[in-house]
């Protein structure tokens, strides 16, 4: 696990030190972000967390010339794997394990999980095939063969296997995105095939630029919204690209689990991970509401 500092300049100076149930295994003093530093901040804390372990304990401490602000605080570690069984076993196809997190997710409460059409057949994928001029990703076809399209949560989130795999000129023309807002990805976006949309505030889109290209050795997977802010590619917490199963992975992870995550508001003594994930990074951010004995929080975030 690696530490993710999202900390502002009022908390220069604090000293954080993470305990495994009484063990230290992390020290940080927190730097505001200056050019040129990684992000977030933290990350060279790693550690491991054993199946055995059950509390994590923060202490947060600001010395000052004449007294000293400290703050202690414990969390409960809960495994939340058996909530999406098998969803990081390697030795099951990325079909079978998205089938899996599908056919789970429909009976969260509130997920609005709903699968979209069929499944893709051969048929259909020569169809989108010929019509992108190049052939699908491997895990994207493995995706659309074992579930076909799905669209989930309130805001309207949703990944098209048929009609809707378009270059994504195209489709932002068809959602009155104004591609010529973001000059600077101009070339990025003529090369690029749209996947997935994400509603709320705007419109999101998840695309990739096909392989070759000058971004990434394989396919260049990348989240924007239309405004023309928030472009991301999609790398590892070693910066790394991702190749197409993770990032689809890592698109479901956002908007799918960790929105479940967000909205059923886990107690804020309780600290859920799914132990199965292979590496996980470690949010810690002041806390959102104002509770002068718990200041700080701390969530899996699996943006990274």
């Amino acid at each position: 696990m690696t530490l993710g500092a999202y900390l502002g300049k009022e908390h220069a100076g604090w000293e954080f030190t993470l305990t495994l149930d009484e063990q230290e295994v992390c020290r940080y003093t927190h730097v505001p972000l200056t050019v040129g530093m990684p992000w977030p901040p933290g990350a060279d804390c790693r550690f491991e967390i054993p199946p055995t372990a059950t509390t994590l304990h923060l202490s947060a401490l600001k010395s000052g010339l004449i007294f000293d602000t400290r703050h202690e605080q414990s969390f409960r570690l809960v495994d939340s794997s058996g909530e999406t069984p098998g969803l990081y076993d390697r030795s099951l196809s990325f079909g079978e394990r998205m089938r899996a997190l599908f056919d789970a997710a429909q009976g969260w409460e509130e997920s609005g999980v709903e699968l979209r059409g069929t499944p893709m057949d051969s048929d259909t994928r020569a169809q989108v095939e010929a019509r992108l001029g190049r052939a699908l990703p491997n895990a994207l076809v493995e995706l659309c063969t074992a579930v076909g399209g799905v669209s989930f949560g309130g805001l309207g989130h949703w990944l098209d296997c048929d009609d809707d795999l378009l270059p994504l000129k195209q489709q932002m023309d068809r959602f009155g995105s104004d591609y010529d807002d973001s000059p600077e990805w101009q070339r990025v976006f003529d090369h690029a095939v749209f996947v997935a949309l994400e509603g709320g505030d705007g419109i999101g889109y998840l695309a990739y630029v096909p392989a070759p290209n000058t971004h990434c050795p394989g396919e260049a997977w990348f989240r924007f919204h239309q405004d023309g802010g928030d472009f991301t590619w999609l790398k590892d917490a070693d910066g790394q690209c991702l190749d197409t199963e993770a990032a689809l992975l890592r698109w479901f992870e956002i908007l799918l689990i960790d929105a479940r995550e967000i909205n059923e508001s886990p107690a804020p003594d309780t600290l859920r991970l799914d132990r199965t994930r292979p590496h996980q990074y470690l949010a810690l951010r002041q806390a959102w509401r104002e509770d002068p004995k718990r200041p700080f929080r701390l969530y899996v975030d699996r943006r990274w």
